[in-house]
């Protein structure tokens, strides 16, 4: 009875601490904060919230993030070592702009809540077993210790100075617990305090005003250091907000341009391209065949993303290279899947002649497939949505009957591009189709697991033979007909229209949100950037952080 009673006292005072600071469930009731300009649900903003154009600013409406699966990995690291586990499957789904995790303005359900306590009792636990590597004192002198560790670790979690308050809440919540059962126990509930306070759990800004609001320098650090390194601010940024080093646009491009050279950086690369490319959901891929094993769909993933890397640190880093490099980054097993000679262990650089940059690598074809028949659909609308930023009108009523009714009728001795022409390059689904599948045609050399071949699924030779074509829209600056991945990936590389879709991607994963007509003056600004270093990748990292997007908050919404 007694332990059961000790246990209610303990989770009601940490509680009340969290109180102090908000709910992690309620985001809209932090207090001395301001609620997410928008409505909050499920899906985070809705679309039709405006963005604002006052005093020469521009910018869409942002929320409240949350940290995403992959922020609160690191961000729980950079608190209490990179030996704890955090098994971000357990933690609620992440929701998405465009292709890429966001979970801004969302609601946090009640299973939500449940699932970050159980997230918070599996660190305190690992943190307590552990070699405790983090404390910066002796838990000899027990108090003393767990005031330091108030002092040191908690601004880091929440990213900002602490509060008198806030420190001293703390502080007596640990003098209890220490009173009570000792300094593991102690230990333990700080770590699962600070993991459940919203400070923690979502990015908290000062509250907007009726006007749009430059961010404070720590802001603006946390924005950084979420978009560049996955998790919070560290001393550098710190000192560098505390000595107003990010109180311009030039000198936060200037911190941005040494945080984008840092190992830490490796995390955003690898995943922008892991997101942008679709290949983070390879395991969730049906295929019905036996060679793609769990073994080799997660190296396929770390294939593209090791061929990100490549490009942007070892080779000259340009969106040329990311798109026509014929290379890949291959260990034993996917040699051996490829047919191709590689490395005896480890992974390295390897010769594949008939690759065409990171868009013919094994994943991103696997990816964009399907179970067996031909592929230009999916990686003809995976060009058309991820590479050139168009979208594409629903499917016109009737068209799916319409193509079922023609594959019926059709002749068994037709290749695979016969057959799928017959069946959507006739009628209403020809309009859609003419933008997705000449494009499509021209990897019809990768079969559906991302192998190459010279034969379709029939044994017919294939016709590699494509085009990129439009009207309106769909127009671009490379138009025109090309023989396979080659010379598409070439095209694509020369493409003004395609540099600046890599730039509105990069400004949807470094701004967490979808952007807004009032964005598109920032958009054109880091294409610019990007156009001007001839195509650096890097460049079109660094400019997104100088933009009013990262820069600012829109005022909050009249009633």
């Amino acid at each position: 009875m007694r332990n059961a009673l000790y246990s209610l006292a303990l989770f009601s005072l940490a509680m009340s601490l969290v109180a102090c600071n908000g709910i992690i469930g309620d985001p809209s009731g932090m207090r001395g904060t301001d609620v997410p300009d928008g409505s909050v649900d499920g899906g985070g903003i809705d679309g039709g919230t405006p963005g604002v154009c006052e005093d020469d600013v521009c910018l869409g409406r942002s929320g409240m993030p949350r940290l995403t699966r992959t922020q609160y990995l690191y961000s729980v690291r950079q608190l209490f070592g990179a030996t704890v586990t955090v098994d971000v499957d357990r933690l609620p789904a992440d929701h998405e702009a465009g292709p890429f995790s966001s979970n801004e303005a969302v609601l946090t359900t009640g299973l939500d809540v449940d699932l970050y306590a159980e997230m918070a009792r599996s660190v305190a636990q690992q943190v307590v077993d552990g070699d405790r590597a983090f404390l910066p004192c002796d838990p000899a002198d027990a108090l003393a210790c767990a005031a330091d560790l108030v002092r040191t670790i908690t601004p880091i979690a929440y990213r900002r100075p602490l509060s008198a308050d806030e420190e001293s809440a703390y502080v007596d919540l640990l003098s209890w617990v220490l009173e009570q059962d000792g300094f593991d126990t102690a230990l333990a509930t700080y770590v699962e305090t600070v993991l459940q306070s919203p400070h923690f759990v979502y990015r908290i800004e000062p509250a907007a005003t009726d006007e749009p609001t430059r961010l404070d320098g720590y802001a603006v650090a946390t924005r950084l250091s979420h978009f560049l390194f996955r998790e919070g601010p560290d001393a550098t940024l710190i000192a560098a907000a505390e000595a107003g080093e990010l109180d311009t646009p030039e000198g936060v491009m200037a911190h941005a341009a040494t945080m984008v050279d840092d190992p830490r950086a490796d995390r955003t690369i690898s995943e922008f391209h892991r997101e942008w490319l679709g290949v983070g959901h390879l395991e969730d891929v049906s295929r019905l065949d036996d060679a793609l094993t769990e073994e080799v769909r997660d190296d396929m993933r770390r294939e593209t993303e090791r061929f990100a890397l490549e490009a942007l640190r070892e080779d000259d880093g340009t969106l040329g290279t990311l798109l026509t490099g014929r290379w890949s980054m291959l260990n034993p097993r996917l040699s051996g899947y490829y047919g191709v000679d590689g490395p005896e262990s480890g992974w390295a650089r390897t010769d594949m002649g008939e690759r065409a940059g990171i868009l013919t690598t094994g994943g991103v074809m696997t990816a964009h497939g399907s179970e067996t028949f031909t592929q230009p659909v999916h990686r003809g609308l995976f060009v058309r949505t991820r590479v050139l930023c168009h979208e594409l009108r629903p499917a016109p009523a009737g068209a799916i009957d319409e193509a079922n009714e023609a594959a019926e009728e059709l002749p068994e001795d037709m290749s695979d591009r016969e057959r799928l022409a017959a069946i959507t390059e006739n009628g209403v689904c020809a309009s859609c189709h003419s933008l997705m599948n000449s494009i499509g045609y021209g990897f019809e050399a990768f079969d559906p697991i991302g192998r190459f071949r010279m034969r379709d699924s029939t044994g017919a030779m294939l016709d590699i033979n494509g085009a990129i074509e439009g009207w309106d829209e769909y127009e671009t600056d490379v138009d025109g007909t090309f023989v396979g991945a080659h010379e598409l990936g070439e095209r694509l590389a020369e493409s003004a229209d395609v540099a600046r879709c890599v730039s509105r991607q990069w400004f949807r994963y470094g701004t967490q949100r979808a952007e807004s007509p009032e964005d598109e003056a920032a958009i054109e600004m880091v294409y610019q950037a990007f156009a001007a270093s001839g195509h650096q990748i890097r460049a079109a990292m660094v400019a997104v952080t100088g933009t009013d997007a990262f820069l600012y908050r829109a005022p909050r919404l009249s009633e």
